[in-house]
């Protein structure tokens, strides 16, 4: 997956040229970092850093006048996957996570799903991921997806939907590990 920086270059290709104020842009990102490749990775990048970028891709997406639903940071994923530091990794995901939850209070077009909640909230990953540690399961998928739905459902105006994403996006093939199901909303 991408770091936050390389979320944050595709945003002048692959949102800007289709953005309309009022659209709705989510953004799931940060387990890997900050930076522009996996050197920077979680475990390795500081809080500071992380919260920067973060706090650009949001900025970027307010000054195209969209809305944005930024989730929090999930588990700290298996202790095996950060090798350098896995508490480093837990105090930056909970340092990022506060940012976001403060910035989704603070301003009206941004709102915070909380899938770090949704998993349960602990430092490691639970059973909703696959043995890993890496990507969620059905069943975290899941409860992921409901929780943006509890969490971000009230700025959809009901039959106001296109959707637009980009081939590059592990989500669009179907067979890929990393698929969230498309929760119902009616």
């Amino acid at each position: 997956g991408d770091t936050l920086q390389q979320m944050r270059d595709r945003i002048a290709t692959e949102i800007e040229p289709y953005a309309r104020p009022g659209d709705v842009v989510c953004v799931m990102g940060g387990v890997n970092g900050s930076g522009a490749s996996a050197e920077t990775s979680l475990d390795v990048s500081t809080a500071a850093n992380v919260i920067a970028d973060l706090a650009n891709i949001i900025d970027d997406l307010l000054a195209l006048g969209v809305t944005v639903c930024v989730s929090t940071i999930t588990k700290a994923q298996a202790s095996a996957y950060w090798a350098t530091s896995p508490s480093t990794a837990i105090a930056n995901t909970k340092a990022a996570n506060g940012y976001i939850r403060g910035r989704a209070k603070s301003e009206a077009r941004v709102l915070c799903f909380d899938s770090y909640a949704a998993q349960g909230g602990g430092d490691y990953a639970a059973s909703d991921v696959e043995s890993n540690g890496f990507h969620f399961l059905p069943s975290g998928a899941e409860k992921v997806g409901q929780r943006f739905v509890d969490d971000c459902i009230s700025i959809f105006r009901k039959g106001s939907f296109r959707r637009v994403l980009s081939t590059a996006d592990a989500y669009v093939d179907a067979s890929t590990w990393n698929l969230l199901t498309n929760p119902k909303i009616s």
